[in-house]
């Protein structure tokens, strides 16, 4: 069998499945993937939902009857991939590098934001938020303007030296909608779709990514609201906290696995360092170049200090 070496999220991957979204990696491996058998059900199940079932370092999914692939990942070292001969490769790679890999983030005790992050000058910036807010299409359209892209989808907080928080590079990848493509002057046809029966594309940022952790600067959230024009508030105080913990990626599956407290505890380390902002947009329309303005002159503005 074949192995591949991986680097993503500061971890060290083997794999029997090719992954190309991913930087090559090299050193002893952190984590596991492999081809195997995985169990119709987890003796020790806290939570048991129709396609998946917890403990506190086990995680059963099951996507056979839809997609035709079960993972078991396990003690936060390990990713089991079963599949069959209707699976789709790219569907398989989307829930290993998607979910399982966010729970495999929570088991090693790690902080992972639903979110995209950039490279600016002053650190990375991480755009979080719910589903269809933008995150990955601000991120490209920053990326058209010279900025690197950090990661898409998830963005892990970790600590640098004396305690600073810092994004690690995730995949080498950006999961973009049509509309979103051809507005940025791409042509998706030429792109592999993310999943056959949806108009979604991968587009590979190839050796334009970022390949080093870099200091946290700000996390802003997007949002939309009644008003005519793009605008920025910035947050303080506990609302923060708040912010970021909703922000956590699979929040749900990481208080199945009990791990409110250490969520609290990054999240009170973040928030007197970081900045966080909402960034909000009229609820209609296409505002993409005004976002991207908007961060451009909050960034040249933004006075070096710590937010409180």
């Amino acid at each position: 069998m074949t192995h591949h070496y991986y680097r993503v999220f500061d971890i060290t991957v083997k794999s029997e499945i090719l992954l190309p979204e991913l930087r090559p990696g090299q050193g002893t491996p952190d984590v596991t993937i492999r081809y195997g058998n995985v169990p119709d059900s987890l003796e020790d199940a806290t939570v048991i939902d129709e396609e998946f079932q917890v403990t506190p370092n086990r995680f059963l999914l099951d996507l056979a009857s839809s997609d035709g692939v079960r993972y078991l990942v396990q003690d936060g070292c390990e990713i089991v991939v079963e599949s069959s001969p209707t699976s789709h490769d790219n569907v398989l790679r989307l829930y290993l590098l998607g979910s399982c890999m966010g729970v495999l983030l929570h088991q090693r005790g790690m902080l992972p934001l639903h979110g995209s992050a950039i490279q600016t000058s002053r650190g990375a910036v991480v755009f979080t938020g719910d589903t269809g807010r933008g995150k990955s299409t601000l991120a490209a359209a920053l990326q058209a303007r010279g900025y690197g892209v950090l990661a898409d989808d998830i963005s892990v907080i970790t600590s640098m030296d004396q305690g600073i928080p810092s994004v690690a590079p995730g995949a080498r990848r950006l999961r973009l909608w049509a509309d979103t493509l051809h507005q940025l002057g791409r042509d998706p046809h030429t792109l592999p779709k993310v999943k056959p029966d949806e108009e979604k594309y991968s587009l590979d940022l190839g050796r334009e990514v970022v390949d080093s952790p870099l200091p946290l600067h700000a996390i802003y959230v997007l949002g939309t609201h009644q008003a005519d024009e793009v605008q920025l508030e910035a947050v303080h105080g506990v609302t923060k906290l708040m912010i970021l913990r909703l922000n956590v990626y699979r929040l749900h599956l990481s208080h199945c696995m009990g791990r409110e407290k250490a969520i609290f505890r990054h999240g009170g380390a973040l928030v007197n360092q970081v900045k966080v902002c909402r960034l909000l947009r009229p609820e209609t329309g296409f505002f993409l170049d005004e976002w991207v303005d908007l961060i451009e002159r909050d960034l040249a503005l933004d006075p070096d200090h710590v937010y409180c």
